[in-house]
């Protein structure tokens, strides 16, 4: 659930957002009524650099640290280290470290994540990118550590239109002497180049089956208000989530209202509430330069290297989260 969670919150940033995130509440339905469930505290320093997010969970009367985030920086604000602790009760743990390596022109090359064995860090998996002359992330590669060396496991080939928009992309796993077919994925777009549908498909020996499609509307706005979840169970699509968001005047997102089906109706599920620093805090902040530290798909997953002519969303240092047109 808590991955849920945390993909969740990417996937609802998909708005023209220009304040500062001061707390993100995540809350739960037992029934016949919201419950607590996770909070999220967000700490920035003396440039607006995010530095640290502290996640709580609510013990029924209070909030309870339970793990964190700390990001370092280098002088433009991009995020050279990001360690994850947990708390155990008296003290933070280390339990995850993930390191950036960037080329020349500032294009993630690879991001490691490392775990904490006690004592050390010890390598865990890797991914590495590699592009084209016109700078579109054609190919990506993930390897496991397996203690002496990294072993590559799967690679993603993406395909894009003249205009660097991705059609599809191709996941193949490394079977110990070739590459076979894993997943692949279908873009959709409207004349925005919004998608409109994404669908997923995975590989049974000779063909692609459907496995999940993912439908997203707007507003008259542009603003992204709705995500609707399908799940082909061989014959049909099944309905199974349903994202629903709220927004302000401007775009800024306010609730984000989730809904599961069981079998003949949507019960509700989860909410988001969004708290923000306040204007004037903003505007202080502004007398900064805000540096971009992570950018997200509409899926939610993080992309180290945005692709022309697509819709990703920017989170900065400054905390903010805007739905950006990469066009450079």
């Amino acid at each position: 659930m808590k991955l849920l969670l945390l993909i969740l919150f990417a996937i609802l940033s998909l708005f023209s957002n220009s304040q500062n995130i001061d707390k993100v509440l995540y809350e739960d339905w037992n029934g016949s009524s919201w419950t607590n469930y996770l909070r999220q505290n967000y700490t920035y320093d003396g440039t607006g650099f995010l530095i640290n997010v502290l996640s709580e969970d609510w013990n029924g009367s209070d909030w309870q640290d339970i793990r964190e985030i700390n990001y370092t920086n280098d002088s433009n604000g991009n995020p050279t280290t990001v360690i994850h602790q947990n708390w155990n009760g008296s003290n933070w743990e280390d339990s995850q470290r993930t390191t950036f390596i960037y080329n020349p022109d500032g294009e993630p090359l690879s991001r490691i994540i490392e775990l904490w064995n006690g004592v050390g860090w010890d390598n865990s998996s890797k991914l590495e990118f590699s592009y084209d002359g016109d700078g579109y992330l054609t190919y990506q590669s993930y390897s496991s550590w397996n203690g002496i060396d990294w072993n590559i496991e799967e690679q993603v080939n993406y395909t894009n239109d003249i205009n660097g928009l991705v059609q599809s992309d191709i996941t193949e796993a490394w079977n110990g002497s070739s590459w076979q077919n894993a997943k692949q994925t279908l873009y959709n777009y409207n004349g925005n180049n919004d998608p409109t549908i994404i669908e997923y498909q995975i590989w049974n020996t000779s063909l692609w089956n459907d496995y999940q499609k993912l439908n997203y509307t707007y507003d008259i706005n542009g603003y992204l208000v709705g995500i609707f979840y399908e799940f082909w169970n061989g014959t049909q699509w099944q309905n199974t989530n349903l994202f629903d968001y709220t927004n302000d005047q401007n775009g800024l997102l306010l609730e984000t209202f989730r809904q599961t089906w069981n079998g003949m109706d949507w019960d509700n599920s989860q909410k988001i509430i969004y708290t923000y620093l306040p204007t004037a805090g903003i505007d202080q902040l502004e007398s900064q330069p805000a540096e971009l530290l992570y950018v997200y798909d509409l899926m939610g997953r993080e992309v180290l290297t945005p692709q022309k002519n697509q819709i990703y969303v920017y989170r900065y240092s400054d905390g903010s989260i805007r739905r950006v047109l990469e066009a450079k």
